[in-house]
């Protein structure tokens, strides 16, 4: 280092900015010492100037550039034109290709040859969604926030993605059911503890159920086709007479007016305080984390009988 150092000050291109001393700059008494460094500066070397036609004030480091001559701003122009020429993008001379292509020849009925590049463009394949899974972003951001409310309920999905099993449970969130009912069904499958992909089996499971409903429904509409009998007169009539009786003995209950503000929140505030009791009241088993949760059960696998 010290010898490049050399050498690029006898070429002139550096100089001495601060000069260097073994003073020690740390407290007297505290056992340490630390000098001060020398600090170089750069410079260019008069000669340069000189050649590009620059007019410069001061000597050394302290020299500033103020202009050109007559010279330097006929460089400088001759520059300034060749840096707003536009450059052309040249290949390396392993990606020219110099000789000639032959072309294809037509000779019978059938033709092997590949088409020409560009001539016939690629589809760009799409994968179609099908029809239970698709979603509006209103319909997929409140799936996402079920799979956040169903994965840390259900141990063995957990190991899955957030986005992907809300993609899987789309089909079972647009039959109506709630987050709660979702988890409880989850959670009483037999399936492995910690399943290779759980969004594929959720999504393996529905289209079993949906196989099952649609051969059950193509069963009925057969049976009811086959055995079905409009209706007399005799029979519509006993229909309506049943009607008008449960409606005298049981009136139409007029629906009860919501709540009024404070009683929702004193009913928040209340099943915000029994779960806050029963989270105290938690076993020590029952508060783990699901990795000890996970380790406690590897234990007891490898447990003898």
């Amino acid at each position: 280092m010290e010898r490049h150092i050399a050498v690029l000050r006898e070429l002139g291109l550096l100089v001495w900015a601060v000069h260097g001393t073994r003073t020690n700059t740390r407290p007297a008494g505290s056992g340490e010492w630390a000098g001060t460094a020398t600090i170089y500066a750069a410079v260019v070397p008069r000669a340069w100037d000189d050649a590009l036609g620059h007019r410069v004030s001061g000597h050394g480091y302290h020299a500033r550039h103020i202009g050109f001559t007559e010279h330097g701003r006929q460089l400088a122009i001759a520059d300034a034109r060749r840096r707003a020429r536009p450059t052309r993008c040249r290949d390396t001379p392993s990606c020219k290709t110099n000789h000639p292509r032959p072309t294809a020849e037509m000779r019978g009925k059938k033709n092997n040859t590949s088409a020409p590049r560009g001539a016939r463009p690629r589809p760009r394949r799409r994968h179609e969604i099908p029809e239970p899974y698709r979603a509006s972003p209103d319909q997929a951001a409140h799936a996402v926030s079920v799979a956040a409310w169903v994965r840390p309920r259900v141990p063995w999905t957990q190991g899955e993605g957030l986005r992907r099993l809300a993609f899987a449970l789309r089909p079972w969130i647009a039959t109506g059911r709630s987050a709660a009912d979702i988890a409880a069904d989850l959670s009483v499958w037999r399936v492995p503890r910690r399943p290779a992909s759980p969004a594929s089996l959720i999504m393996a499971r529905w289209s079993e159920t949906e196989g099952r409903n649609k051969r059950a429904a193509d069963l009925d509409s057969r049976e009811d086709r086959a055995s079905a009998v409009p209706p007399n007169a005799a029979f519509l009539a006993a229909m309506d007479a049943v009607r008008a009786r449960l409606t005298r003995v049981s009136p139409p209950v007029e629906p009860e007016p919501d709540p009024p503000g404070f009683v929702i929140r004193d009913r928040i505030l209340a099943s915000l305080a029994q779960a806050d009791r029963a989270r105290r009241a938690r076993t020590a088993e029952q508060c783990l984390t699901f990795a000890e949760w996970e380790s406690v059960c590897d234990a007891r696998e490898r447990a003898p009988w």
